[in-house]
């Protein structure tokens, strides 16, 4: 008998890396027996490895899926005696690990077969300060990863016709300092969902003239200057060197840039399609030569979480990409005594009065990020952290 467990990626101990829930979108996929039946095996045939995986529920519906070798499998799924869907798969990076990727199809709807609780989002929304709920009517979903809890919990839902997930940064009571943020348990446990596209919004401070409170910045570059994060999840055994160069996802970016001007939520001249980002350790603010040395060196903004939460995803090859609601000017303006250094009261008064404009952003962008990317942001990450991408829902 072979064993078809898929193996543990590296820095993950075996039955610890995936990501359970209960009657996630009941009102989207059907409810299914749990197996009850189940035959596996597999050999060589001709030369290639062969694995063989047979499921029955209790209804009779049966899952087939025949690997050949690494590159190639063809998978069998049938639906009772009225419905049969053949699919089939090439190269490594398609290849299915059995059990993690074995759906049951049933019409237009289609659910894990090996556990009816598991659920599954393609992009997710990680919330920032003020903005601790997104999707209605979603369902709650536990997180079990390697690196401890996320920050807050995983909510499941919908927009459009994309599945969603909604994370809240610091926690939904604004409990979890930046400093303190677990993001590599964040990313982790949104990548177990299925989640490849990932919108990171944040509150920032700006440090130039024509950036003021209540404007949005798409921003396309970062600069780190954080200290003693856990910001990789490259600890070995293994060594590998991931480019950073370009930190955010472009098409996201134009998904963002598209909806923020398209939908009139934001008036002419707030939008700004670029902005380099410095990222400070916190939680306090920055001095006054802080800010002047940042500004000097042609830095946009100033925020506390976009690092190492941005590189992280490029690690697990996710794409990310970050979106700075301004909410003050960091230290004030020189020579002008009636504009004042930030407060922590005055960034979340312009947070709140901005929250329902945030949403309809996410609510119009989330839909017109590609469904397959073409950005190389997934080809970039770790190839000791990669995994073969779920497969997206149909249409």
């Amino acid at each position: 008998m072979l064993g078809l467990r898929r193996r543990p990626t590296q820095g993950v101990r075996d039955h610890r890396d995936r990501v359970q829930g209960q009657r996630v979108l009941p009102d989207r996929q059907p409810q299914l027996g749990r197996v009850q039946g189940r035959f596996e095996n597999g050999g060589r045939l001709g030369g290639r490895q062969v694995r063989l995986l047979l499921l029955v529920d209790a209804q009779f519906r049966v899952g087939l899926v025949v690997e050949l070798g690494l590159l190639v499998g063809v998978r069998l799924v049938i639906v009772g005696l009225g419905f049969v869907r053949i699919e089939a798969w090439l190269g490594l990076e398609d290849r299915l690990w059995l059990e993690d990727r074995l759906w049951l199809v049933v019409g237009q709807q289609r659910r894990r077969l090996l556990d009816p609780s598991v659920a599954y989002a393609e992009v997710a929304v990680i919330g920032g300060s003020g903005f601790y709920r997104f999707l209605d009517g979603a369902s709650e979903v536990s997180a079990d990863t390697p690196y401890g809890e996320p920050s807050g919990p995983l909510t499941v839902g919908s927009v459009g016709r994309r599945a969603v997930a909604f994370l809240p940064r610091h926690g939904t009571k604004h409990h979890v300092p930046p400093h303190r943020i677990n993001a590599r348990a964040n990313l982790w446990a949104l990548r177990d969902l299925g989640v490849r596209r990932i919108i990171g919004p944040c509150a920032c401070g700006s440090l130039r003239s024509d950036i003021g409170p209540g404007d949005l910045v798409v921003l396309d570059q970062l600069v780190d200057r954080t200290w003693a994060r856990n910001d990789t999840y490259l600890d070995g055994p293994h060594v590998d060197h991931v480019s950073f160069a370009d930190p955010y996802c472009p098409e996201i970016r134009q998904a963002l840039i598209t909806a923020a001007t398209d939908e009139g939520q934001w008036p002419a001249g707030a939008v700004h399609a670029r902005g380099t980002v410095v990222v400070v350790q916190g939680p306090r603010f920055s001095t006054r030569a802080e800010s002047r040395w940042y500004a000097g060196a042609g830095i946009d903004v100033i925020n506390m979480t976009q690092y190492p939460e941005a590189y992280l995803a490029r690690e697990l090859g996710l794409c990310y990409s970050g979106v700075a609601l301004v909410t003050d000017r960091d230290v004030g303006v020189e020579g002008d005594p009636d504009i004042e250094p930030v407060t922590m009261e005055a960034a979340m008064a312009v947070l709140a009065a901005n929250v329902d404009r945030t949403r309809a952003l996410l609510a119009a962008a989330i839909p017109a990020i590609p469904v397959d990317a073409r950005c190389g942001c997934q080809a970039g990450g770790a190839p000791s952290l990669a995994r073969p991408p779920a497969k997206n829902p149909p249409e």
